[in-house]
């Protein structure tokens, strides 16, 4: 069994699963307290620096750079959510990307003309990035990052759940965030993987923690957060909270709520809506679409270039309604 629970300090941790998504062996436990769900034995700082570094994204991807249809997919999807909440992204000066995978979001607020950074582990694709889109990326942990000034945005995009303490590293991560900055955290939302997974499909070592609205809000708390806008359950803008306000978040019942969740999971009580075949047939539409988006725009630069002329003209129209106002 792991260390006291990181969130409430529990010592009553009691095993919810002992296989991965792939069926091999692995303890993943539930804190009765809080129900905060978490790996067991969490591995060290050592052992995580190395994996990420050397295997992660060749494990877990399938390749030590990204594909091109992995720069079309992920920028389309930035695209959007960029002109969803154009505030947060466009009076942003400076921003730090923790985890910047393959590259899309640095390359486009550098497009932008922001002063951005970033951090990622993996050292193919730290190098990657830098000699592609020419974004100044630490290949590292966020606890040995270091810079002279303080980030408007802070952004950590499936991140959090892949940390060993995510209380002690968003401490950090608040330690680089200016006065009035915006964090924004998106994790995998353990309710949703329950109802939506194969039984069994859900933990996997990469994932140390897996959060719940609850235990996510309840993590950023304990390391002087607040919430600035929900966009969804795990998907959150925060900002710093500077004492005085209510951080106490109840979370009562909440491990009973999960145990539930994942014991209909594992029995197979949520099986999607939409026959196979239909999402079959969506799913190799998307993939000609972007084939064939892929070809025409044939490089990495040229993929990023075009989605970001799109969050460019949004922000010509954003400025000039902020002047006009």
């Amino acid at each position: 069994m792991p260390q006291n629970c990181v969130l409430c300090s529990s010592e009553l941790l009691s095993p919810l699963s002992h296989k991965d998504r792939h069926g091999e062996r692995l303890l993943t436990v539930i804190c009765e307290n809080c129900g905060l769900i978490c790996n067991s034995p969490v591995p060290t700082e050592e052992e995580l620096g190395d994996f990420y570094k050397n295997r992660y994204r060749k494990q877990y991807k399938g390749v030590v750079i990204p594909k091109l249809k992995h720069h079309y997919r992920y920028s389309k999807g930035l695209v959007a959510s960029i002109k969803s909440f154009p505030d947060y992204y466009l009076q942003a000066e400076r921003v730090l990307d923790i985890g910047c995978g393959g590259g899309e979001f640095v390359s486009m607020m550098k497009h932008l003309g922001k002063k951005v950074e970033g951090i990622e582990p993996a050292q193919g694709y730290a190098k990657y990035i830098s000699d592609t889109f020419g974004v100044n990326v630490f290949c590292g942990s966020v606890d040995d990052f270091i810079s002279t000034y303080r980030f408007d945005l802070v952004r950590m995009n499936h991140v959090l759940e892949h940390m060993r303490d995510p209380v002690s590293k968003l401490k950090k991560v608040r330690t680089l965030l200016a006065e009035n900055g915006k964090l924004f955290i998106e994790v995998p939302n353990f309710i949703q993987y329950c109802e939506t997974k194969s039984p069994g499909g859900i933990f996997h070592y990469g994932h140390i923690y897996n959060f719940d609205a609850l235990t996510l809000k309840a993590v950023a708390a304990k390391a002087g957060f607040k919430v600035n806008h929900a966009l969804g359950p795990t998907s959150i803008f925060f900002e710093k909270s500077w004492g005085g306000e209510d951080l106490h978040i109840n979370l009562f019942e909440n491990a009973s709520n999960n145990k539930t969740a994942f014991y209909l999971h594992m029995k197979g009580y949520h099986r999607p809506v939409q026959s196979y075949l239909p999402r079959l047939l969506r799913k190799q539409v998307k993939q000609i679409n972007e084939l064939i988006a892929v070809r025409r725009l044939k490089t990495p630069e040229a993929i990023l270039s075009y989605f970001s002329q799109e969050i460019a003209i949004l922000s010509r129209v954003f400025n000039k309604e902020k002047t006009e106002n």
